[in-house]
């Protein structure tokens, strides 16, 4: 016998090493089955032991284990990956994602008690609930629930839900024990034995908690659960759920190289059990973004105006409100433009694949978001509130209604349009989706904070604001090193943690940008002449980065901006006056975030502060790369960098034990740092 590692559709008999016509019949990764003939190298032919009528047909021989009777745990790397880009994407802690999974299946595919299914133990009615969240770009089908990374995605997207309506819902941040608990029984459970502690928390999970598997709860959870009180099953879980934590805390950092290679990295896994809190998120309009929302707001309602100006003028505001909310809250992309093209959400864009083919806003339209824009980044409340959807219940899908629609219709903050022309759109917050951050709305000269249900807070300052480079949104902080850090990991972020390239869109926009910042007219798919002849490069942009991030961060001119690392390193070096850099020796420095961290390349990676000082006198210039400390923390330090594997990456550097940076290394010998830069502020 043999087990099915990967689901395939079975096909007739291979002609000529090509796979045969298809079967029509899907055999589920896990299925049991009988091999019954080989054509080597490619297929097989099976029985599929587990399905009515034991189908018979050709699979690759990929799609099965030959030795094994059940499928074996995934590869806790593999697994890893997946978690961390889906976490990343909703918000949420990945190494809680993969500890829970260990602590549930240790990583295997297959059946749990109860009705769960690894490896995340997510039941059927849980996929039903969670899986089909067209108002987050979810929509999977039942039959995916035992596909490992569909399952990982579903699993970021409820946890981002349970945690937010949990935090909510008590008057202090959850543990995570707390939050493994309600994604056992429920938030609203869990919140509910929390205020009432000699309860029993299977005694408050309502008969009809949505999302909740409530008739298999103790069959799978009884280990917790059975007889406890929240505080005693939260406890219980603890000492698993760490156990875990432990067990699998291995798997997160090897995602982050611990040399100076330039290998990418995924995200930092250190956050709280509870939802975010206000950030002071920037969003700044730039004039293609109001074209964009203008598009998409007319795409919408424009035909509203069949119903008077006030609704064309409240249904075209509703549409800004609700992207501008999106923008701010971490469930959705961190851009106008990217939360505008976000799959399914805008239903003219759904074909189109992008706002930019759809037909330019007439100018009436035009000239009302344009006004209401103005208005909002004078200081004008949210017409929606801090709603984070709407929807049309007559032009809705019924899954839409039943899993977030007819919420947002009986909580409606607003609506506009006619209910009696079935053209009408009701705003609100699907459940469990929380509110967006605190934010900064600017257009131009004007800027104004709001609070996350988009209620104006304040005007925002000069220290508020730097500029208008970014269209990502950049920091706020009060001090240049905070601002240094928080512009960095949004460009990371902007690049999906080091997932996009450079030639990517609309990635390869953002790097003209960074070019930009150093007066040059390039993007990420520029060539230019390479060294030989013939050859065409894509010019390197790390030092156009790190240019960039110091000029929206407030650099002025304390920094020499460059197209080469070693032009403001040995400008620093010689002495700036009044820089916003010291040079130091790396052997004598412990970097610190907002520093920067420099080494050779190439010829001169053996390159140390005294060697790139005499090479920079002789010839003006050395091969370096430079990267920005986002933080320090347990022997190491993280840092950011720009044109690193092609995208905007993380590293992850060992450090001494006074702090200093541990020697690199190749193949030959030990390489050394050539300086440290440590930000003045």
């Amino acid at each position: 016998m043999a087990i099915m590692i990967n689901s395939r559709t079975l096909s007739g008999k291979p002609v000529d090493g090509v796979a045969g016509p298809s079967l029509g019949i899907f055999v589920k990764q896990g299925a049991k089955v009988e091999i019954l003939s080989e054509l080597p190298p490619r297929f097989v032919e099976i029985k599929v032991l587990d399905m009515d009528g034991q189908p018979v047909g050709w699979v690759t021989v990929t799609a099965l284990d030959k030795k094994a009777g059940e499928l074996p745990p995934i590869d806790g790397a593999s697994l890893a990956g997946v978690v961390v880009t889906h976490a990343e994407t909703f918000g949420v802690n990945a190494h809680f994602l993969i500890a829970f999974a260990h602590m549930r299946s240790g990583f295997k595919p297959s059946a749990l008690a109860g009705g769960g299914q690894g490896p995340f133990d997510l039941s059927v009615a849980e996929w039903a609930y969670y899986g089909e969240r067209p108002d987050l770009g979810v929509e999977l089908p039942a039959e995916a629930l035992t596909e490992w990374r569909s399952q990982s995605l579903v699993s970021a997207v409820r946890l981002m839900l349970v945690q937010n309506m949990l935090t909510s819902a008590i008057p202090r941040a959850p543990t995570w024990a707390e939050v493994a608990l309600a994604l056992m029984c429920g938030p609203d459970a869990v919140a509910a034995a929390i205020k009432t502690p000699e309860r029993k928390v299977v005694e408050a999970v309502a008969a009809d908690a949505a999302g909740v598997d409530v008739v298999n709860i103790a069959a799978r959870f009884s280990e917790f659960v059975d007889g406890q009180t929240a505080a005693g099953a939260a406890e219980k879980i603890a000492a698993k759920l760490q156990a875990s934590a432990d067990a699998t805390k291995a798997l997160v950092e090897a995602l982050i190289p611990d040399d100076g290679s330039g290998s990418s990295i995924v995200g930092d896994t250190e956050d709280d059990a509870s939802a975010a809190t206000g950030t002071g998120k920037l969003i700044d309009v730039s004039d293609t973004d109001l074209d964009a929302l203008a598009r998409v707001a007319q795409s919408e309602v424009a035909i509203f105006a069949r119903f008077g100006d006030d609704q064309l003028r409240g249904g075209l505001a509703g549409v800004v409100d609700t992207i501008f909310n999106r923008v701010a809250h971490a469930a959705f992309p961190g851009s106008i433009q990217q939360v505008i093209d976000q799959k399914s959400q805008f239903s003219a864009i759904n074909e189109l694949r992008t706002w930019m083919k759809l037909p330019a806003a007439e100018p009436k339209i035009f000239d009302i978001v344009r006004q209401h824009v103005e208005a909002r980044a004078g200081g004008e409340a949210s017409i929606v509130k801090g709603a984070t959807h709407f929807l049309n219940p007559f032009a809705s899908s019924p899954s839409a209604m039943r899993s977030w629609g007819q919420f947002v219709v009986d909580h409606a903050v607003a609506k506009f349009g006619s209910v009696d022309e079935r053209l009408v759109h009701f705003h609100g917050t699907a459940p469990g989706t929380g509110q967006p951050h605190e934010s900064i709305l600017k257009r131009g000269a004007k800027s104004f904070q709001f609070g996350p249900d988009g209620q104006p807070v304040a005007p925002a300052t000069a220290a508020t604001s730097h500029g208008s480079f970014s269209a990502t949104g950049r920091s706020n902080a009060t001090s240049i090193q905070a601002r240094l850090v928080e512009n960095a990991v949004a460009e990371w972020n902007f690049f999906e943690q080091g997932k996009r390239v450079e030639d990517d869109d609309p990635q390869f926009r953002r790097i003209g940008t960074y070019w930009q910042a150093v007066g040059e007219n390039f993007d990420g798919r520029t060539l230019i002449p390479g060294s030989k002849p013939g050859e065409l490069i894509n010019p390197a942009w790390s030092a156009a980065f790190i240019s960039y991030i110091v000029r929206i961060s407030g650099g002025g001119d304390r920094f020499l901006y460059a197209q080469a690392h070693s032009v403001y390193v040995q400008d620093f070096v010689a002495g700036h006056p009044g820089g916003l850099y010291e040079a130091m020796r790396p052997e004598q420095y412990a970097p610190q975030p907002g520093d920067l961290v420099h080494a050779g390349r190439e010829g001169a990676k053996r390159f140390d502060f005294d060697a790139a000082r005499a090479a920079f006198k002789a010839d003006k210039r050395y091969a370096s790369h430079s990267d920005l400390v986002v933080e320090v923390n347990g022997g190491f330090a993280i840092t950011i960098g720009g044109n690193v594997s092609q995208s905007v990456s993380k590293k992850r550097l060992k450090l001494n034990a006074d702090g200093t940076l541990k020697t690199r290394s190749d193949s030959v010998d030990v390489l050394p740092w050539i300086a440290v830069l440590r930000c003045l502020g």
